[in-house]
């Protein structure tokens, strides 16, 4: 008997969900259709998830479910009424996201949160999202010898680093369940900060230094 297009599909997802170990859930590109990349989709992960065997889900967060310009964020807070305060659709698709995570792993759902930062270069060839803001600033000092007159902690964490500490967290599943990672460089650059040979300019410390290695402390609760 041939199968129909929705019963064909219902198999394979099926059978496709018996041979996965973990699921990997990563933000989408930054747009202004938030909501279904971000809330519809990772409600879709969650249960495909439960679909057939358990899966463990490592899901990829930010620190943008903090309101912006609150100090001394920690794994540990309650962010349950930050919402109130989030003033972009990517924040609060985030959260919202965030929260569909949280509640799986509160009903016996195996989930880890990972909250990274402003993900930088890598540490060996530098590369980078080409369309990432931070990268764009630092190449247009560079270029024309001018950086802006502004009041700037800039976080950098290195992406090869934090790629491989998720990575090894899959090693160590039965420490990490439940957790909540935040992979965020604590020592950010001000923008008036001095190079590393001496008071330089904020452009010619970028257009020099871009390549060195951050120096990134992963906290966890």
């Amino acid at each position: 008997t041939r199968s129909t297009p929705k019963k064909f599909r219902r198999r394979t997802i099926t059978r496709t969900s018996d041979g996965i170990g973990d699921i990997f859930r990563f933000w989408a590109l930054s747009s202004l259709a938030f909501t279904g990349p971000n809330v519809t989709g990772t409600r879709n992960v969650v249960m495909f998830s439960c679909t057939g065997k358990i899966k463990p889900i490592h899901y990829i967060s930010t620190d943008a479910v903090f309101p912006n310009g609150m100090k001394n964020c920690s794994e540990d807070d309650n962010i349950e009424d930050n919402h109130t305060e989030l003033n972009d659709g990517y924040s609060q698709s985030k959260w919202v996201a965030e929260q569909l995570i949280s509640r799986a792993g509160q009903k016996g759902l195996p989930v880890v949160i990972y909250r990274l930062g402003n993900m930088s270069g890598d540490r060996k060839q530098a590369f980078w999202n080409p369309q990432d803001f931070t990268l764009l600033v630092l190449q247009a000092c560079a270029k024309y010898g001018y950086a802006p007159d502004v009041d700037w902690n800039m976080e950098m964490t290195p992406v090869d680093f934090a790629a491989e500490f998720i990575v090894r967290c899959t090693f160590n599943l039965s420490t990490i369940l439940g957790k909540t990672y935040h992979i965020i460089n604590d020592q950010p650059l001000h923008s008036s900060s001095p190079g590393p040979k001496g008071q330089v300019s904020f452009s010619h410390h970028f257009a020099s230094g871009i390549r060195r290695p951050a120096s990134v402390v992963v906290r966890r609760r």
